[in-house]
C-alpha cells in the first residue's frame, strides 16, 4: 500500500471550573463558533459539537501529527482566554484541569454524533459524573 489510510476519532468532554453552568443558550453559538475557528486555525477537524449547561463534547477526527493532549489545550486555553476577553460571560469562565477522551470505531461515528447532539435529552436523566461513567462503560464494551 503506497498511502496511509487512517480514521481516527476521538470524543473529548470537558466542563466548566466548579460545575457553572455559564454555557448558557446565548453564550452556546457563541463558544461553539469560536471552537469551529481555532479548528479551522489549527487544521483540526471537529465533526460534532454540543454539550450542556457545564460542558461540552466534540467528535475530532484526528490528524496523525496532532496530538489529543495539544488539541484540548488549544481549545480549552483558546475559548477560556477569549471568552474572558470579550466578556461573554457574566463571571470568569475557566475549564476543569481535566477532559475524557474516547475513542471511536469508524463504524461508530454516526452513533456518537447522534449522542452529542441529544445532550439536552441526555441531561434530563445523568448529570455529568454519570454521563462520564456510561462514557467509559459504552467504550469498554463496543468492540467492532
Amino acid at each position: 500500500m503506497s498511502q496511509n489510510k487512517l480514521s481516527l476519532w476521538v470524543h473529548l468532554v470537558w466542563g466548566v471550573k466548579n460545575r457553572q453552568p455559564l454555557i448558557t443558550n446565548t453564550v452556546k453559538p457563541i463558544l461553539y463558533e469560536r471552537m469551529f475557528q481555532i479548528a479551522s486555525d489549527k487544521n483540526y477537524q471537529i465533526s460534532e459539537i454540543d454539550g450542556y449547561t457545564d460542558h461540552i463534547h466534540l467528535l475530532v477526527l484526528l490528524n496523525p501529527m496532532h496530538s489529543i493532549s495539544g488539541i484540548v489545550k488549544d481549545f480549552k486555553g483558546l475559548t477560556s482566554t477569549w471568552l474572558n476577553q470579550q466578556k461573554i460571560t457574566d463571571t470568569y469562565f475557566e475549564w476543569q484541569d481535566g477532559y475524557g477522551a474516547f475513542t471511536v470505531s469508524s463504524f461508530m461515528v454516526e452513533r456518537v454524533r447522534n449522542y452529542i447532539k441529544n445532550q439536552e435529552l441526555h441531561h434530563k436523566d445523568a448529570d455529568f459524573e454519570g454521563e462520564m461513567e456510561y462514557l467509559k462503560r459504552l467504550g469498554d464494551k463496543l468492540t467492532v
